[in-house]
């Protein structure tokens, strides 16, 4: 058995810049006295730097280093650590992504909210079979649209994206329309609409840039 004891402080370096680390203590009067006891004692250092940047972008360092107190096999660290380390820091991205409101959302965001999207439909489809696929992928979305700040701003002004994701997450070859309604009267109806047709577009161009950029042209909702 491992175990470690850290201590967490944080410093303000400048008016845009805050450091929070991970000390490693050797000692602590809340943890048990374990020695004789077959308990090696490791230690973790980290540290966050978070920079306030002039562009309105938070730029967020992190800096890692683990020592278990001794060597592990490779398959431990190749198969287990490593995976698990980028798997915290992903969650961490994800975390103040999901934090974020709607007027500090930035033209870059939008893909990592994709992303973020994209996992919860994929982690909510492993839950049941193939023929729960389609119900799943939509417990996936509504998920997302919960776990994001800015995702229930938008979805308390506009209900329809709801209809709309939903009918992404199908991810079904159909007809591409055409909705001409206006952003302030669309409903569910439309919202289904407008979304069958964006896989069909995606095929239709070799880069899905441009395939994205095609369907907000033809929809007068989405411009």
């Amino acid at each position: 058995d491992r175990e470690a004891i850290v201590n967490i402080v944080w410093k303000r370096i400048s008016e845009k810049c805050i450091v929070v680390a991970y000390h490693p203590l050797t000692s602590h009067p809340k943890v048990e006295n374990k020695e004789g006891d077959a308990v090696i004692r490791g230690s973790f250092h980290s540290f966050y730097k978070v920079t306030q940047l002039d562009n309105g972008l938070t730029d967020v360092e992190l800096g890692l280093h683990i020592n278990f107190g001794g060597k592990l096999p490779k398959v431990v660290v190749n198969g287990f650590l490593i995976p698990n380390a980028n798997r915290a820091v992903s969650h961490q991205q994800c975390y103040f992504m999901n934090s974020i409101h709607l007027e500090d959302l930035m033209k870059e965001d939008g893909k990592l909210l994709g992303e973020i999207i994209v996992n919860q439909i994929k982690t909510a489809r492993k839950k049941g079979g193939w023929k729960k696929r389609a119900e799943l992928g939509k417990i996936g979305v509504d998920e997302f649209l919960y776990i994001s700040v800015a995702m229930r701003e938008i979805l308390s002004r506009h209900p329809w994206i709801r209809a709309m994701l939903h009918e992404i997450s199908l991810n079904q070859i159909k007809v591409a329309g055409t909705v001409h309604t206006a952003l302030s009267d669309m409903n569910d109806h439309d919202a289904i609409n407008l979304a069958k047709g964006l896989s069909t577009i995606i095929l239709s161009n070799t880069e899905a840039p441009a395939a994205v950029d095609h369907w907000i042209a033809q929809n007068a909702a989405l411009e």
